[in-house]
């Protein structure tokens, strides 16, 4: 998103040219982020002086959890989630920056903020939980990116949407604003999760054809060299290794990567493409076949934590997001229900005595002759008052008046009768 775009939706402000309006107190420099094109703003001054708060993302290890056998799955992508979170008019003047000879500052959360995607996946995760816990619909988040299983039971279609449904109906009412052309409202088996095909159907994880050409086209320009550097070949082993969920034995072919990379630090120099490098860098052309493995193994039934509704292996111990543990968690929700339901029942067991009260015939001469007396009080009062224009404090006034000047004393510090219950022969109120 450009400048004059950010402008036109309201994320950024002008203040005007340089050397003309007062600038930012931080004014930091721009660039942009080359694997995805974002415009960024520098706050790496700003950074400095923010405490680093750790926290935990969905990640594919967590989807397995959630799947079930022959799943079906939609996704729901915010757009331009930061945008709609506004910050404070006193921070304005912390993300400011110049640029064509005029200043400018962030309205919303900015792209370098230290704690910008903490800010923001916190958000999502409350309407994500709540979804989990009231509806028990299986829900993966990554910051602004959901995956949604479709609901499978008698008499429901997964084209029926039903859980994609409720998860937008939710999002919307709190003022989300959804991405059309990235939501998939079309149920698959075989969705796409952070650069992997999760198939519901073969139980495992696949490569997506965009990551392979990739892979082989990188692969291929190492194998043409005689020499590689440490940065390439460290970048090769990282994403051989990034790849253990489709290729569960990944690490067991980086071996001869990782000790010429060792080598290479040590001597401080290139490394020959020879021997062993050479051939096991070459065995990973097998990917040219486009064949993945079945992991079943890893595809385990969950359980939701009762505290904040994350799904964990079904015999966790302690939950991975909120630590609580999982016999203390359940004991607890026990001894709230049943608080909740004797709460409940005194409360249920007063609104019919109450119901029944009004039926009566004793308490509507009692309820007429208040009225009348509460009318002749809001007659004496100047100016007069009536039911429909009194306030609170002539209600009180006559509440006093009623209990004729009250059944309490409010005694002074110094009266004698300060620590004494009852009406007392004093001056106090």
């Amino acid at each position: 998103m450009t400048i004059t775009e950010r402008l036109r939706n309201g994320s950024l402000e002008c203040l005007g040219k340089v050397g003309l309006a007062q600038p930012p107190h931080i004014v930091a420099p721009l660039t942009v982020e080359p694997t995805k094109p974002r415009l960024c703003v520098n706050l790496m001054y700003l950074n400095n002086w923010i405490k680093s708060v750790p926290f935990n993302l969905d990640t594919l290890k967590d989807i397995p959890r959630i799947v079930k056998t022959d799943a079906y799955f939609t996704s729901i992508d915010d757009k331009s989630g930061f945008d709609n979170v506004r910050l404070s008019e006193e921070s304005f003047n912390l993300v400011g920056f110049q640029w064509g000879g005029y200043y400018y500052w962030y309205k919303t959360l900015p792209f370098g903020f230290k704690l910008s995607s903490y800010i923001y996946h916190t958000l999502n995760m409350q309407p994500t939980s709540y979804i989990r816990k009231h509806f028990s619909i299986p829900i993966f988040l990554y910051i602004d990116d959901r995956l949604v299983e479709e609901f499978r039971s008698e008499g429901i279609e997964p084209s029926d949407l039903l859980a994609n449904y409720i998860v937008c109906e939710i999002l919307n009412r709190l003022g989300y604003c959804l991405n059309l052309t990235k939501t998939i409202f079309v149920p698959t088996q075989s969705p796409v999760v952070l650069g992997f095909k999760v198939d519901s159907v073969e139980r495992c994880f696949r490569l997506t054809e965009s990551k392979k050409k990739k892979f082989v086209g990188f692969r291929e320009a190492c194998l043409a060299k005689s020499e590689l550097s440490i940065l390439d070949l460290q970048k090769l082993s990282g994403r051989c290794i990034s790849f253990i969920l489709a290729v569960p034995a990944a690490k067991l072919y980086t071996r001869e990567m990782n000790s010429a990379i060792f080598f290479g630090i040590n001597s401080k120099s290139g490394i020959t493409l020879n021997g062993g490098l050479k051939d096991e860098i070459t065995s990973w052309r097998f990917w040219m076949n486009g064949k993945g493995f079945n992991i079943a193994s890893i595809l385990r039934p969950y359980m939701l934590c009762k505290g904040c509704a994350t799904a964990n292996d079904v015999d966790y111990i302690f939950c991975k997001i909120c630590g609580s543990s999982r016999n203390k968690s359940l004991e607890c929700v026990d001894e709230c229900s049943k608080e909740r339901d004797q709460l409940l029942h005194k409360i249920e067991k007063r609104i019919d005595k109450l119901d029944n009260l009004l039926k009566s015939g004793i308490y509507s001469k009692q309820k007429c002759s208040l009225k009348t007396e509460l009318e002749n009080f809001f007659f004496s009062l100047e100016p007069l008052k009536n039911l429909s224009n009194a306030v609170p404090e002539d209600i009180r006034e006559f509440v006093v008046f009623k209990e004729k000047n009250g059944r309490t004393q409010l005694h002074e510090d110094n009266c004698v009768y300060c620590t004494e219950h009852g009406l007392k022969n004093c001056s106090c109120p």
